[in-house]
């Protein structure tokens, strides 16, 4: 009878271990599963700063490409004054300007300037002011006889 018991308090001991040791099991899925998720969620925010990153990346390309294309059309626009400016230095060697034409000549000196300054501070609107000085330009080379 003494070994019965004695049996019984370990299959009685053997459940309660076995008890513990299920929840312990169950406690330690639980926190498993939780780090998991936690994991996933670190993934995902990762996910989105390397997107994030590449968004800014090409969106830093794209304005570097518009930096080097307004800045050679600055260059441009600068060979183009010192060829106008050539030319009106020829012509005042040459010729002697009248009213009109020193009043056109003028006009388009100030709107190459306006656009050349606007360029200078990245200005947008350079290129339309320069664009609207043109007939200006034109005015004063046919006034000139370069045209």
């Amino acid at each position: 009878m003494l070994v019965a018991g004695a049996a019984l308090v370990v299959v009685a001991a053997a459940l309660v271990v076995d008890q513990v040791a299920r929840h312990d099991l169950r406690e330690a899925r639980a926190e498993r599963s939780a780090a998991e998720d936690e994991r996933d969620a670190r993934r995902i925010e990762l996910a989105e700063a390397r997107a994030g990153l590449i968004a800014a990346r090409n969106q830093l390309a794209s304005l570097t490409a518009n930096r080097d294309a307004f800045q050679g059309e600055l260059e441009a626009t600068q060979e183009q004054l010192a060829s106008i400016e050539g030319a009106i230095s020829t012509t005042n060697q040459q010729v002697a300007l009248t009213g009109p034409q020193i009043e056109a000549l003028g006009r388009c000196l100030n709107g190459v300037s306006a656009a050349l300054n606007q360029a200078a501070v990245a200005d947008p609107l350079a290129a339309a002011t320069l664009v609207s000085s043109q007939a200006a330009c034109v005015d004063a080379a046919t006034l000139l006889g370069a045209v």
